[in-house]
């Protein structure tokens, strides 16, 4: 494959006999015929700005109006479908603020009343002769049906009965402003005008052997199916496409790298490796080893590595990647760790520091509050080659940064970074070798999308000692007895962290991720418990203070005074939830943990337990939900951080685990990455295989195909640099 033959549509537009055509479906909705601008400003509320935006966005369910139940044949308790005439429509004030709404409905065999207690906006949605499906668990009493808060579809005209030419009806997620007959039309009016603009990029002898049906007729079937099983397909297709882009853009990616660029030969050599081995003072465990040579093997391939590195808190990455530092430091080429924060980064540099102390190696620290004069003394240094090691946040990819013979790049948490940021290095000559971090591990279909493009390492064990943190729910009732505990430990010349999500509640937004009504309560914000702590809880301590919008200044020194135990109790938000390593600091207080995620509670209790004392992590829900109360109990259960970050995905979904900047990677229109991992897989499957017989997708059956990679996906993943 030439390396030119991938180029981005920003830089080489793509040209097409049907191109003209195709772009009819950008057409903005609100020139679609019964849409207008005023219905135009609430379907963009929903993501819906254009005609393609409509139809992909998919029914989230179906009724099914040959499954409809006469009145006089429902039966109580189970859930039922009723399609019926308004008759009455009727508010009612009840003893103090309470209301009723109550709607009768008939059928040609009976009447039934439908109550909505408390909801009084319900009285808008119905006008007697109105056509409505009633669905909902009925009870008889005194001769009436009656069903109780039942969910509602207005059906239009041609649509209200079970003789309808669409017998299996699209629910689709709506906004205040639409509703579902408007959407039905719209979606109607767009398949009639716009479905055969949608070309095939698929060959049909690919269709024919993995059973897909055409992109034409799956979008004309999702929205209105005859059979639910036409549907299931129909959807089946659609999420199927937009998974293959996905993978064939990252395979592309991944295997463009290693054909046609290439990086500097690391080789190691016994004598390398004792030279590096000998400045840790402790045996790396078998796992550590395992990654160890699988990133020897990348360094000395000549092409440049990308390797993710993912492991459980506390399972020695920062050793494995200081490691892979050194071996490109032993070859004279310089490294660079870069981190997402400042305090990270500064943690970083201590522990190199120590590990460095009887080395030759010339470290640097490049973040964001040097001094001008100090940044231009530093530029100047790693120009010259006078600089063998740069730690430092997203000051190093700025573009005044120029290295001599930059050999390997380590990002660390990963996740905070994009994919065009990991590539920002690119540009500083040669191409470096690449190994990308990540502290929360991730679950296996994210691994294959967000980061499909690398080859992936696990540390799937911990060093020997390594204590378990234990975990403990605190009731209400039995704060004031963790307190007490508290301050024993503290007596005992322990220290503890208290974590809240929140600065402040008058200086703006949360941190992440965002804090609902329901908990942002006083002691949520960490301004309110410093100073409720100072003056009551804990008045006769050293208590210190940091969160995200304190200066550079002020958070080292914070952090000096807590690591040499000048500070006995730090209230923080999430900027300790990484990288931040206190051996002293067993204790670890977290108020309103309703509102993180599993994996970011797992992330900020590990930083307890790092030293000889036993690590205690306690964890205020705020709020009496059920529901959330049961998810804090998985941590409670286990300190397996793939088991947490499994169950967070299947709890949360993929859209807040790992707080992504993927810029656009997986901006999913139709898939889900938590239901759908089955089409994903056979994507996955689908896109290797044709890569390996035809890696440039240059056969002329693939050319919409490849051409649709490009047009998604060539920017985002930078597929013209790669070639």
């Amino acid at each position: 494959m030439n390396p030119n033959e991938f180029s981005s549509p920003q830089s080489t537009p793509v040209s097409t006999p049907d191109s003209r055509e195709s772009n009819r479906l950008e057409t903005p909705i609100r020139f679609l015929k019964g849409v207008g601008p005023k219905r135009a400003t609430f379907l963009e509320r929903i993501g819906i700005k254009t005609v393609e935006d409509l139809f992909y966005h998919l029914p989230r369910t179906y009724q099914d109006l040959t499954e409809i139940c006469p009145i006089t044949k429902l039966t109580e308790t189970d859930l039922q479908l009723v399609c019926g005439t308004v008759d009455k429509v009727r508010f009612r004030r009840l003893r103090g603020r309470r209301s009723m709404v109550e709607v009768l409905v008939s059928d040609e065999s009976d009447s039934l009343l439908a109550v909505w207690f408390n909801q009084p906006y319900m009285r808008d949605k119905f006008s007697p002769e109105d056509k409505v499906l009633l669905s909902g668990k009925p009870t008889h009493d005194k001769g009436q049906w009656k069903m109780t808060n039942p969910q509602i579809q207005e059906l239009v005209e041609e649509e209200n009965s079970p003789r309808s030419a669409h017998p299996i009806l699209p629910v689709y997620p709506l906004t205040e402003g639409l509703t579902t007959p408007a959407m039905h039309r719209a979606v109607k009016y767009a398949l009639q005008t716009y479905s055969h603009d949608f070309r095939e990029i698929l060959p049909t002898s690919f269709l024919e052997s993995n059973h897909l049906v055409s992109i034409p007729e799956a979008f004309h079937t999702v929205h209105f199916p005859l059979k639910m099983s036409d549907a299931d397909a129909s959807r089946y297709r659609i999420v199927f496409e937009e998974f293959l882009l996905i993978q064939l853009a990252l395979l592309l990616r991944r295997g463009s790298t290693k054909q046609f660029r290439t990086a500097p030969q690391l080789q190691n050599s016994p004598k390398i490796d004792t030279r590096i081995r000998r400045l840790f003072e402790f045996e790396f465990t078998d796992s550590q080893n395992k990654v160890i040579q699988d990133i020897c093997a990348d360094l000395a391939a000549g092409y440049p590595m990308s390797r993710l590195l993912q492991g459980d808190v506390g399972s020695g990455k920062t050793a494995v990647a200081v490691y892979a530092l050194l071996l490109s430091v032993a070859h004279q080429y310089q490294a660079v760790l870069m981190a997402p924060t400042e305090i990270l980064a500064l943690q970083h540099w201590n522990t190199l520091q120590n590990y460095l102390l009887n080395s030759r190696v010339r470290p640097l620290l490049l973040t964001g509050s040097l001094s001008s004069s100090q940044r231009q003394d530093a530029l100047k240094s790693i120009q010259a080659g006078d600089i063998d090691l740069v730690i430092g946040t997203q000051a190093v990819i700025q573009k005044d940064v120029t290295f001599n013979r930059l050999g390997l790049v380590v990002i660390d948490e990963q996740h905070k970074f994009g994919v065009q940021q990991r590539a920002s290095f690119r540009t500083a000559g040669n191409d470096p070798h690449y190994l990308v971090m990540s502290a929360t591990p991730i679950p296996r279909t994210l691994c294959m999308t967000l980061f499909g493009d690398l080859d992936i390492s696990t540390i799937d064990h911990s060093p020997p000692g390594r204590k378990k943190v234990k975990t403990f729910l605190i009731e209400s009732t039995k704060e004031q007895s963790c307190w007490e505990f508290v301050r024993r430990k503290i007596q005992e010349g322990r220290q503890a962290y208290v974590v809240c999500p929140l600065i402040g509640n008058s200086n703006g937004p949360s941190i992440n991720p965002p804090v609902t009504e329901e908990t942002s309560d006083q002691g949520s914000n960490v301004l309110d418990m410093y100073n409720q702590l100072q003056q009551n809880d804990l008045s006769d301590m050293s208590i210190g203070l940091l969160h995200g919008r304190m200066d550079d200044h002020e958070k080292t020194n914070t952090m000096k005074d807590f690591r040499s135990g000048a500070i006995q109790v730090l209230v923080c938000t999430t900027v300790i939830e990484v990288g931040v390593d206190i051996p002293n600091a067993s204790i670890m207080l977290i108020h309103n943990a309703c509102s993180f995620g599993l994996s970011q509670l797992h992330q900020l209790r590990g930083r307890v337990g790092r030293g000889s004392h036993t690590g205690h992590c306690f964890l205020f829900p705020g709020t009496d939900n059920t529901d959330s109360i049961e998810r804090l109990e998985v941590l409670t259960h286990t300190g397996d951080g793939f088991a947490i970050a499994e169950a967070d995905f299947e709890m949360r979904g993929s859209g807040d685990i790992l707080g992504t900047r993927q810029h656009g990677v997986a901006n999913l229109r139709a898939g889900n990455l938590l239901r759908d991992q089955k089409i994903l897989l056979h994507a996955r499957k689908c896109a290797q295989n044709l890569l390996e017989n035809d890696p440039s997708l240059k056969t002329p059956a693939f050319q919409h195909l490849r051409q649709a990679v490009l047009k998604r996906y060539g920017h985002v993943m930078q597929l013209a640099d790669l070639g």
